[in-house]
C-alpha cells in the first residue's frame, strides 16, 4: 500500500536522480562560490534515515541544528524529549545501553538533542562527531566527585572502592573476612556505580563532576562513536549523508537524506 510517507520520501528522492550525487568528491557545490564553507550548512535540517528506525517511537526522522560556526545538535526518531534528571541516586536513563554491556554507540538514542563536537568542512563535505554519552552530563552534575585513582584525573562519580571484592546483584563492596569472619560489607548505589564505574559517563575534578569528555587526537573524530559525513546539494537546500555508529569493531553507515 502507498502511504503518504513512502509519496515523500519518493519525491525527495527524484532530484538526486537527476543531479549529480551531493556526496560525490567530484561534483562542485554551487552555492555562489567554489568552496564550501560552515556557514553554507547553517540551517535547520529535517529528513530521515534510509531503510532505519530509531527505537523508542520507531521512527526514521533526523534533524540537524547548525549555525554558522558548526555548532549545534543532532536528533534521531520522533520521540518525546527525556526529562531532565533530578536526582543522583538511581542513575539515569540505565535503559540505553550506557550502564550495561552494549557500550557506549548503543546509548546513542531518540529523544535527546546531542551537541555537534569538532565540525568541520573537508573535500566539499560537512564531517562532525557526536558523544553519545553527552546525554548524562546534566546527571553528572548531580553526582558529587570521589577520589578514584583509575580516572585519568584522580577523581569519578563513584568511587572504585576495590571492584574485584563489588557483590554486582547487592550492590555491596566486600572486605577482608576469613573462614571464621564475615567481610565488611559496604552498599553502594546501583544506579550510581553502573554508569560512573561501569560505563564511565562523567569527567569529574576535584569539585565538580560533568559531561564525558573524548580525548581527542589532532583534529581527528575517530574517537567518536558516532560520526556525520554529508554534502550539500547545488541548490544549498538538501544535505545528503552518511551516519555512522560504530560498536567495538563493527561500524553501521546509514544513509541520511535532509531538506531546509
Amino acid at each position: 500500500m502507498i502511504t503518504k510517507k513512502l509519496v515523500a520520501k519518493i519525491l525527495w528522492l527524484l532530484p538526486l536522480a537527476w543531479a549529480p550525487s551531493a556526496c560525490s568528491s567530484n561534483g562542485a557545490v554551487d552555492i555562489g562560490h567554489d568552496v564550501a564553507k560552515l556557514s553554507d550548512y547553517a540551517a535547520s535540517w529535517d529528513g530521515y534515515a534510509e531503510a532505519a528506525t530509531f527505537p523508542k517511537a520507531g521512527s526514521d526522522r533526523v534533524r540537524l541544528h547548525l549555525d554558522d560556526r558548526g555548532e549545534g545538535t543532532l536528533e534521531i526518531g520522533d520521540a518525546p524529549a527525556l526529562p531532565a534528571p533530578t536526582q543522583a541516586e538511581g542513575g539515569y536513563n540505565l535503559d540505553s545501553g550506557a550502564g550495561g554491556a552494549g557500550g557506549a554507540a548503543t546509548a546513542f538514542r531518540d529523544g535527546f538533542k546531542y551537541p555537534v563536537h569538532q565540525a568541520r568542512v573537508e573535500a566539499g563535505r560537512i564531517r562532525f562527531g557526536i558523544d553519545p554519552l553527552d546525554l548524562y552530563g546534566a546527571w553528572c552534575a548531580l553526582v558529587p566527585p570521589m577520589q578514584n585513582e583509575n580516572a585519568a584525573s584522580g577523581y569519578a562519580c563513584g568511587g572504585d572502592g576495590g571492584s574485584i571484592n563489588f557483590d554486582s546483584n547487592t550492590c555491596e563492596f566486600q572486605r577482608g573476612g576469613t573462614a571464621t569472619t564475615e567481610p565488611i560489607r559496604t552498599a553502594v548505589d546501583c544506579g550510581i556505580f553502573r554508569l560512573c564505574v561501569g560505563a564511565g559517563v562523567c569527567t569529574c575534578t576535584a569539585l565538580t563532576c560533568g559531561p564525558h569528555v573524548i580525548p581527542t587526537a589532532g583534529t581527528s573524530l575517530d574517537s567518536y562513536p558516532v560520526v556525520i559525513d554529508a554534502a550539500i546539494d547545488n541548490t544549498g537546500a538538501m544535505l545528503t549523508g552518511t551516519l555512522a555508529i560504530k560498536d567495538g569493531v563493527k561500524t553501521e553507515r546509514i544513509t541520511i537524506r535532509m531538506a531546509k
